[in-house]
């Protein structure tokens, strides 16, 4: 970007007037190179001409946007400096853009929709409330012991949502594994509170009978209608209900609540946001976000698939699009070894709904 012989001697002007030598010195060190003035000029100069010969250096080596703009930034009442950028149609990031001023901005993807921060915050506050560590004690009758988790929610007051093969062990024998309803555990507000602070939680347990309603699991890229991973257990106590822990006294806590299960059209776009929330590999609250999400639906619309990260632990997480509204059931991922895991994959909440009607099952 070269300067017409007017715009270099009204630059030196306003370089020389608006800055001595060692804050100019400084405006190069910090915005166009670390050797200073000195990589451009004689430091035993004249300020005045030091000047000069920093913009012709600027003008040769095509650094003239970014010298503006770092004198303007510095000196922001200097009409000088603004009317040269204004001249030179320059952004604040430096180069020159033959927009107009209207058009600086643009919505590069329509699918990342833009959010009420007061009502997003709210919102995943509700969320951080509702979603819970589903821990499963498992024994073989080899006496060895272990700790199956997996990810869980709230879908009414003491009922929770998580996959089926999560509380698989306590129905039947699972790789030998097997598990007691009575010692199941769905621990809410397990998260960290700050890099060396973690929040134990609350944990309730399984009321009895214990198991509402479940759809058992099928690897198969079109599975049928039934086979959808959900279980819905129900509590022994209404965690819904109930005010949330940890609130500082004298303020009234808030209710839980939970997510209500509803149909919500969602058409699952390719490349498409997706957000998990999630204990993964049984570790404290996560979020995962992917803004390029989504791969694609299946032909009958059981599953979707998606790049949003998970873990083992995960299992049972409820998905969400950039509303925050509930869209699927994460239940698995990408099944090869012999490659890197392209995708992770989920039940979409319409067919769940659907299901549970088609049963006659309110909840």
């Amino acid at each position: 970007m070269g300067l017409r012989p007017d715009q270099i001697e009204r630059l030196g002007d306003a370089l020389s007037s608006a800055f001595d030598q060692f804050t100019l010195n400084q405006l190069v060190v910090t915005r166009i190179n670390p050797l200073g003035l000195s990589a451009y000029t004689s430091i035993y100069l004249a300020l005045p001409i030091q000047a000069t010969n920093l913009i012709v250096q600027a003008n040769a080596q095509d650094f003239t946007p970014e010298l503006v703009n770092a004198a303007r930034e510095l000196r922001p009442k200097n009409d000088a400096f603004l009317e040269l950028a204004d001249e030179l149609s320059l952004t604040a990031f430096g180069r020159s853009e033959p927009q107009r001023r209207s058009d600086l901005q643009r919505t590069i993807r329509a699918k990342n929709v833009f959010n009420n921060l007061f009502l997003f915050r709210s919102r995943l506050t509700e969320i951080e409330f509702q979603v819970c560590r589903i821990e499963v004690p498992v024994t073989k009758a080899t006496g060895e012991t272990a700790l199956m988790t997996g990810t869980g929610f709230l879908t009414g007051p003491d009922l929770v949502m998580t996959n089926y093969h999560v509380i698989e062990p306590l129905l039947h024998e699972v790789d030998e594994w097997t598990g007691k309803p009575a010692d199941v555990r769905a621990r809410f507000d397990y998260k960290k509170l700050s890099a060396k602070s973690v929040n134990d939680g609350v944990t309730y347990e399984l009321a009895e009978p214990w198991l509402v309603d479940s759809s058992p699991y099928e690897s198969a890229e079109e599975p049928k209608g039934e086979e959808l991973d959900y279980a819905i257990l129900r509590l022994a106590r209404s965690a819904g209900d109930e005010a949330v822990g940890g609130w500082p006294a004298g303020a009234t806590p808030p209710k839980r609540g939970f997510m209500k299960l509803k149909t919500t059209g969602e058409a699952f776009a390719p490349d498409s946001p997706l957000v998990i929330v999630q204990h993964p590999s049984g570790d404290p609250l996560s979020i995962a976000f992917d803004t390029d999400s989504v791969i694609r639906l299946n032909d009958g619309k059981t599953r979707v698939r998606y790049r949003t990260n998970t873990e083992h632990g995960s299992s049972g997480s409820p998905c969400f699009n950039l509303k925050l509204e509930l869209v699927a059931l994460h239940h698995a991922g990408d099944p090869e070894y012999d490659h890197p895991p392209e995708y992770n994959a989920g039940i979409p909440i319409d067919v769940i709904v659907a299901l549970l009607a088609q049963r006659n099952i309110n909840i």
